[in-house]
């Protein structure tokens, strides 16, 4: 079987990445590690003590870097051709009635992104009284993440025209990226001689 565009390969244990699709590669690792890292500060940060536009701003950033982050994610994989290694990857979730799972595929979720329907990002209590109906919301949320403050972490609540409603920690994602997928696709392309690391390619 051969692909135009990535690889030629009989299955992902056997393949060799074209010259041509270096280039291809490099940029889209290179877009997914910019999206990666703001998204990194963002995940881990809080909000200013006053909401204002600074912070909304931070917010309109966030939605861009993470349909981005989808896109490139999502390319890179499949340029490499190593969308079968990740089936096993879990993104943790915070069950809710709408959708009672607890864990979610990364590369669903990932395509969640690329075909984004609604995206709420909850950074305060007042985000999910208004949300997630009420003291309710909140009183649940803190079976999951124990005491609230009345600011965290971003939680984000994303869906598709084909999903339910997916609730879970950015910062978790970024973690699971980083460790169990990112690291992989740098050493299979190491192996085919692609260095992505390396910045003087």
């Amino acid at each position: 079987m051969s692909d135009d565009h990535s690889l030629e390969f009989t299955d992902e244990s056997t393949f060799k990445i074209h010259n041509r699709s270096y280039q291809l590669i490099r940029h889209a690792y290179e877009e997914l590690l910019t999206r990666s890292a703001r998204l990194s500060l963002f995940a881990t940060g809080r909000q200013t003590r006053m909401d204002g536009p600074i912070d909304q701003r931070q917010l309109n950033l966030a939605l861009d870097d993470l349909a981005l982050f989808g896109l490139h994610c999502r390319r890179l994989i499949d340029l490499v051709g190593v969308r079968q290694r990740f089936r096993p990857v879990e993104v943790p979730l915070i069950a809710h009635d709408e959708n009672p799972q607890k864990s979610v595929g990364f590369m669903y979720l990932i395509n969640v992104f690329v075909h984004l329907d609604d995206v709420e990002i909850f950074r305060n209590k007042f985000q999910i009284r208004t949300v997630l109906e009420g003291d309710k919301g909140i009183e649940y949320l803190s079976d999951y993440f124990g005491e609230f403050d009345d600011q965290f972490e971003p939680i984000l609540a994303v869906k598709s025209d084909h999903s339910k409603a997916i609730v879970f920690r950015l910062v978790n994602l970024i973690e699971i990226f980083q460790a169990h997928v990112l690291s992989k696709i740098i050493d299979v392309c190491g192996e085919q001689g692609l260095y992505l690391e390396d910045d003087n390619i």
